[in-house]
């Protein structure tokens, strides 16, 4: 009986395991493991803290998660690909040495509070007490890494004393095939952008199950001719999905827009050799 009892025990433990392992697995589930681009992961953090005219201090936190491209074919495309990785989606100068850029990246994200690192508090004073605290928190990740596309998602959510006020996902593509950076101009001609705008407007109507523009903006859409066919999306196995920021066409109640055009729908005006024919 006593054997018959551990054993259960044994299954029951294995059996919660499992379901937390899933668990923690879901959480990441947004990024993809790499299957054409090795990719490798850093992680910074730093804090610092900044007098108010009021009185008292600003402490700010910041942390980010980079997953980065760290192989593929040859040490010399490496190099373009980080290169690539540098300029575009961590929006750093590709002069800086790659080593140096997760610390660099971390204080900008520190800079956008007005604090530089020599004025950096090292000892704070018994009478500058706390009074606000933000924290900055960034995790760029893959979203699509096959059939020579690679996609980059940076997200960043800023929060005031533990209260988010702003979170957002841009997204960056490049094409491996010619070692660039993948833009609108390269899915579509200029001359049928506007159609691919009323394409995704007429989604987001259906999205929001209503027929009018009015609508739209009764529910919170102020900012409609901002729905343009712009840089940030990214690509799936059947489709391309462009994301939009709060305030972009949106009031921030109404938070992140995302509209999602299947190859199918958009062929007609898709170039000849845009990168969504690599997809198979």
């Amino acid at each position: 009986m006593k054997k018959c009892l551990k054993l259960i025990f044994v299954f029951v433990a294995i059996m919660l395991a499992m379901s937390a392992c899933k668990n923690v697995a879901s959480v990441g589930s947004m990024f993809s493991d790499a299957d054409t681009v090795a990719i490798a992961t850093v992680s910074k953090s730093d804090t610092s803290w900044f007098a108010l005219t009021t009185g008292g201090r600003c402490d700010v936190d910041a942390s980010v998660n980079i997953s980065y491209p760290a192989g593929y074919k040859d040490a010399e495309t490496t190099d373009k690909m980080k290169h690539l990785f540098v300029q575009h989606v961590l929006e750093l100068a590709d002069s800086i040495s790659f080593d140096e850029c997760p610390d660099q990246y971390l204080r900008g994200m520190l800079n956008q509070y007005g604090i530089s690192s020599d004025e950096k508090a090292e000892h704070v004073e018994d009478d500058y007490v706390s009074v606000y605290r933000y924290s900055n928190i960034t995790d760029i990740g893959v979203v699509f890494n096959r059939s020579n596309i690679l996609s980059f998602c940076r997200y960043e959510v800023i929060k005031k004393n533990d209260k988010v006020t702003m979170a957002t996902h841009r997204y960056v593509n490049f094409d491996l095939n010619n070692m660039s950076r993948i833009e609108v101009s390269n899915l579509f001609g200029e001359s049928v952008l506007d159609e691919v705008a009323k394409m995704l407007k007429d989604k987001l109507k259906k999205q929001n199950g209503v027929d009018s523009d009015d609508a739209l903006i009764d529910l919170g859409y102020f900012n409609l001719d901002n729905l343009r066919v712009t840089n940030n999306f990214y690509f799936k196995d059947e489709s391309v999905v462009w994301t939009y920021v709060p305030y972009e066409i949106s009031l921030y109640s109404v938070g992140e827009t995302e509209i999602e055009l299947t190859f199918d729908e958009m062929s007609m005006y898709l170039n000849d050799n845009s990168p969504v024919s690599y997809i198979d």
